[in-house]
């Protein structure tokens, strides 16, 4: 039986079996993957004693002859140039070859055409005998099984690697996962030693805090539970990429669940002036829920809804269908456009430029949602429109025989109410932020002026503080608020971040650069991105210079007080010599390089 090397055995079997039959020329022809194109492995002439391969016949070249080839056992062609199943060889393959008799074994296995072994006669006819056709024939099963052999081979080494690469992927995301499991734990200490000392304070147990004091606290404790929220949702990540999420599933009554959930948004909801829907009556049959799950379930889509919408109504409704548990989040938000849609559950995957009531946010929340549904078996569906709101169909199975069976509980337990969730508390911080003041803007024209364009409440009010003492504060909370602002009045300088919504920190200098009264002004940016990366593209945007969040306030205003100086220089400068641009920027650039050292 043939083994071994495909192209060794090849040539081995053309100039054997054109020695036993004294057929002139003997190929090898495999077909391609579609089945396209036959391509010779090996032709051996017997004549020269020399081996040939490569060429190559395509199949909308010879379309009839493939067809005839594909359909039968074999092709005898005692008379090749007026046989209708090889007449379209004539012209581009028999007569430059000069063949005048030809016989094509089809190479077959299991249904499939893998080539043809080729015998042909040049310069004399030849009839085919019934010996010479069942000896092609019995050198072509031969054939068939050593392809397959190597097919075989070929697919179990594919699959060798594939496995050895999920097994790969899957200690890679044990790894990742025991790694943002271990962080996030060493995340809580700190956090904890935050959030507790600043609560005291504020409680003002020893000392109640001034008024500047207890915003200074408060500012504070925002952050920290930005943080906290950013750390469960990691951690509950970690717990179910790592299969060790400990979720447990009894029976429990949706709707009063939910609405309990719902009701600890009403003073945020209530704040923002909108309507607040809340449709959840208790149903005949309890749902079989992981309740930490779901809790965490309701609220991301709930401060979703909150975080989106700036008029109408948000709507929690819950019922029992044939087969489901049915939840639904509706609103009358900014909607999101088709095209963003199918990505909105995947990992890490935001949106982008959503108007919505922060820009902050790592694209964690509705694809933890996603994850923790389809830990309860369930589904979930988005619909949206544009300017018109969105609405989030959840759909658990009724029941619990979809559930692993060691992870059900049949005792009706009453559920334990805790405290405000991060998301609860981030959410009414949101509308609270809305509601208050923002920094006032100076109207003196005495000190250099400052526009500071920043999305973050606090840290706007925080840049505002640091600033105010030596400059007049003018304040922006996106790009498009920042160009107004400079219609009204040309600043000295612009501080802006790089991610804010509608229009963000690089359109921002663009559009400074692009027009001739704003292109003089020095353009100071923060960021929280990584250095290097943001640097550079704020460089290439016309930027002078960047901060890396987190700054400190002195780093902060020596980078102001050295943007001025060289700006006023060079305003100088050009003024009393009328020195080129050109030159002036590379000086200022030397000077600014030499400021640093």
């Amino acid at each position: 039986m043939l083994d071994g090397d495909l192209d060794k055995v090849a040539r081995l079997l053309t100039a054997s079996a054109a020695g036993l039959l004294g057929v002139e020329r003997v190929g090898v022809w495999l077909f391609n993957e579609p089945g396209t194109e036959l391509l010779c492995i090996d032709q051996f002439n017997l004549s020269s004693g020399e081996h040939t391969s490569g060429a190559v016949l395509r199949e909308h070249e010879f379309r009839d002859e493939f067809s005839y080839l594909k359909g039968s056992l074999y092709v005898a062609a005692a008379d090749p140039l007026t046989d209708p199943r090889t007449r379209g060889y004539v012209e581009r393959y028999l007569k430059p070859n000069r063949i005048t008799s030809m016989l094509d074994i089809v190479v077959r296995f299991g249904g499939r055409d893998l080539g043809t072994l080729c015998f042909e006669h040049v310069e004399r006819p030849h009839a085919w005998t019934r010996s010479e056709i069942d000896f092609g024939c019995l050198v072509a099963s031969q054939l068939s099984i050593l392809l397959e052999r190597r097919a075989f081979r070929e697919a179990d080494a594919n699959r060798r690697r594939t496995e050895e690469l999920l097994t790969a992927a899957r200690e890679l995301d044990v790894l990742k996962s025991r790694f943002f499991s271990n962080i996030s734990h060493e995340f809580r200490t700190p956090l904890t030693l935050l959030l507790s000392p600043v609560e005291t304070l504020l409680e003002g147990a020893k000392d109640a805090p001034t008024e500047w004091q207890r915003d200074q606290l408060n500012m504070i404790r925002r952050g920290a539970l930005r943080m906290l929220k950013l750390v469960v949702a990691l951690m509950d990540f970690a717990r179910i990429d790592a299969c060790r999420s400990q979720a447990v599933f009894r029976p429990t009554d949706i709707g009063h669940m939910t609405r309990d959930l719902a009701a600890q948004f009403e003073p945020a909801v209530a704040l923002a002036r909108l309507r607040f829907r809340i449709e959840c009556e208790s149903l005949n049959e309890p749902a079989y829920l992981d309740r930490d799950s779901w809790e965490k379930i309701v609220l991301n889509l709930l401060s979703n809804a909150l975080k989106f919408t700036y008029a109408g109504e948000i709507a929690v409704m819950t019922r029992m269908t044939d087969l489901h548990h049915e939840l639904r989040v509706c609103d009358t938000g900014v909607g999101i456009q088709t095209e963003h849609l199918p990505r909105l559950f995947d990992r890490f995957y935001r949106v982008p430029d959503a108007k919505g009531r922060s820009f902050e946010g790592a694209g964690i929340g509705l694809a933890l949602v996603k994850e923790l549904v389809q830990l309860h078996g369930g589904s979930i569906h988005v619909e949206s429109r544009l300017d018109h709101g969105t609405q989030f169909t959840i759909r658990i199975p009724r029941g619990s025989t979809h559930l692993p069976e060691d992870q059900v509980r049949h005792d009706i337990r009453a559920r334990t109410p805790g405290s405000h969730s991060p998301l609860v508390e981030e959410t009414i911080g949101w509308v609270t932020e809305e509601k208050r003041a923002r920094p006032p803007s100076s109207l003196e024209t005495t000190r250099p002026r400052i526009l500071v364009v920043e999305d973050n409440p606090d840290l706007l009010r925080h840049i505002t503080e640091i600033l105010g003492d030596a400059y007049a504060v003018e304040c922006a909370r996106d790009g498009l608020e920042a160009l107004a602002a400079m219609g009204r009045a040309i600043p000295s300088l612009v501080v802006t971040d790089l991610m804010m919504p509608n229009l963000d920190g690089l359109g921002l200098i663009r559009e400074i650069r692009r027009r001739p009264d704003l292109a003089p002004i020095p353009i100071l940016v923060i960021t929280a991105r990584e250095a290097d990366v943001s640097g550079e593209a704020a460089g290439r945007a016309g930027a002078d210079d960047y901060l890396f969040k987190p700054f400190s306030a002195s780093v902060l205003k020596s980078r102001i007080r050295v943007l001025l100086s060289l700006h006023r220089s060079r305003v100088l400068l050009q003024s009393a010599l009328g020195t080129n641009e050109t030159d002036l920027e590379a000086l200022a650039m030397q000077i600014s390089e030499k400021l640093r050292v």
